[in-house]
């Protein structure tokens, strides 16, 4: 589960670096201060990870329901014995939330990190 995070992440921080290149280039033109270009990308990630991590549970949790009913029967209509109970573990799911915010922290700081050095007249140049 730890590898899926991190390689959403890392996509999504190579995506947003490209994006956020030209984004910040912007706003560093228009005269915001180099240590505080970082506070809306900051921002996205809190919402995406934030919203990622309610849709991902919810969804998680009725699918595993769903999932449960269709198992708790055979082929023939007949109860499994023992019959199936659905149980949700807590500290796997912190761990999987630990995970993913971990996740979220070391992409943004990548994509901070490559954002740091910007050339303003070659980005704006580059993506006319």
């Amino acid at each position: 589960l730890g590898g899926a995070a991190i390689i959403g992440f890392g996509m999504y921080a190579g995506s947003t670096a490209r994006r956020a290149k030209q984004e910040l280039s912007v706003l560093h033109t228009l005269g915001l201060p180099q240590r505080r270009l970082g506070i809306p990308l900051v921002l996205e990630v809190i919402l995406v990870t934030v919203l990622r991590l309610g849709v991902g549970t919810v969804v998680g949790l009725m699918t595993g329901g769903w999932m449960a009913d269709f198992l708790s029967v055979t082929t023939a209509g007949a109860l499994v014995v023992p019959p199936l109970e659905p149980a949700l573990n807590g500290k796997l799911v912190a761990l999987a939330w630990a995970e993913v915010v971990l996740a979220a922290i070391a992409a943004t700081s990548l994509v901070l990190v490559l954002s740091a050095r910007l050339r303003v007249h070659e980005t704006l140049r580059t993506d006319e």
